[in-house]
């Protein structure tokens, strides 16, 4: 793999790679995996995590604590974002 390349595909390629220096390599976790379908309008639904630390350990190794807050936040960006939108149609 060259150093060189950029993109998505850099996710996906360095996760096959074998890690020689013993660190556990991080899941990808994308929205899908935190939310359950959409309404009617195309806005997620989360889904509800009773258990946190079942959650977590569903993945592959499992997902950290960073990562878990990182895509929950960019999921809260994005309804904020549609809160937005909808409140300026109001208008």
């Amino acid at each position: 793999m060259s150093s060189a390349s950029t993109g998505k595909d850099d996710k996906i390629d360095s996760s096959k790679e074998a890690d020689t220096s013993g660190e556990v390599s991080v899941p990808d976790m994308s929205l899908l995996d935190i939310t359950d379908g959409d309404n009617g309008r195309g806005i997620a639904k989360v889904k509800f995590i009773d258990d946190i630390e079942a959650f977590s350990n569903s993945f592959q190794p499992s997902a950290s604590s960073e990562l878990l807050i990182g895509a929950f936040s960019e999921l809260h960006a994005k309804y904020k974002n549609v809160e937005m939108n909808l409140n300026q149609k109001r208008k």
